[in-house]
């Protein structure tokens, strides 16, 4: 590296398009002081380099399981590594196959490798926070509990679902912390969901880890309901759910209007939501008296 520096930069052949970092990070046991030599001669930059096919040195060193040293340097060297993503939105979170397999034994009760789970449960933690610290939702004053926002820093990812169930159920206080707009993690997933008519299936889990959320509101004055209900989701694909969790819930208006909820989703005017406003006002027919 001394005698031609330049080559910390120099692409491989195609197909991969490889930096030397990618293909040293590619290795299983690589030597963390090999990637940290590589480093030093490295500009910020060129760590946001995506290889071809298999995405940022983020992405390499995260599928061969690289230990959370080499990880932490590779963050240090660039923060913004972990908002990379590679084929169909993969963040470095979507790669390592071992991990994820773990998380998922872990939703289904079968029992785990308690170290090696921990050691990965550690790098995600470290790419959520990471990446919670690089949103515009962040703020100086989070610092000293960074890890309380590990949630957020998930959804802001976008990381599986399976992970963000994990999240919530080992760290339930996580679902009741608010970011720096008055968030709760049950408002991000309702903002987030990829269907417009269907909550995440963790919402469940966070409903269970904190149900107040179900009445929590934002800066803005938006309650999770009516944030469900303008994102188009109905009684049997979300309300329900809510309204279950904390049903005080059907007692709250809406910022905006200020209409109840069973009000609001009858003025919609919309097939679907009609029956969500039966349903409401079956969950508490003195909605009528009041």
């Amino acid at each position: 590296v001394q005698l031609y520096p330049e080559a910390r930069c120099v692409l491989g052949s195609a197909p991969y398009c490889h930096l030397p970092l990618h293909v040293l990070c590619e290795v299983q046991d690589h030597s963390l002081c090999k990637v940290q030599i590589l480093l030093e001669h490295m500009r910020p930059d060129d760590l946001l380099v995506t290889s071809h096919l298999r995405g940022s040195v983020l992405h390499h060193a995260y599928r061969k399981q690289a230990r959370i040293s080499t990880i932490q340097e590779l963050i240090r060297a660039n923060p913004k590594t972990v908002l990379l993503s590679h084929h169909y939105q993969h963040t470095p979170l979507h790669a390592e196959q071992y991990g994820l397999m773990q998380v998922r034994y872990n939703l289904k009760g079968i029992k785990v490798d308690e170290s090696r789970f921990q050691e990965y449960w550690a790098k995600v933690v470290l790419i959520a926070t990471t990446a919670f610290k690089l949103s515009e939702n962040y703020h100086r004053a989070m610092e000293g509990n960074i890890e309380d926002y590990t949630l957020h820093g998930l959804q802001f990812l976008h990381a599986p679902y399976s992970i963000q169930r994990v999240a919530t159920r080992l760290n339930p206080k996580w679902a009741s912390t608010p970011d720096s707009q008055g968030n709760y993690p049950l408002h991000n997933a309702i903002r987030e969901a990829p269907s417009q008519n269907k909550l995440p299936p963790f919402v469940k889990d966070i409903l269970s880890a904190f149900p107040e959320a179900a009445m929590e509101r934002n800066t803005q004055g938006e309650a999770p309901i009516f944030a469900a209900m303008r994102k188009g989701m109905t009684w049997e694909k979300g309300i329900k759910d809510i309204v279950r969790a904390h049903p005080e819930s059907l007692y709250s208006t809406d910022q905006q209007t200020g209409l109840c909820p069973f009000l609001l989703a009858a003025s919609l005017n919309e097939e679907a939501t009609m029956e969500t406003s039966y349903q409401l006002l079956c969950a508490n027919p003195s909605l009528l008296k009041a």
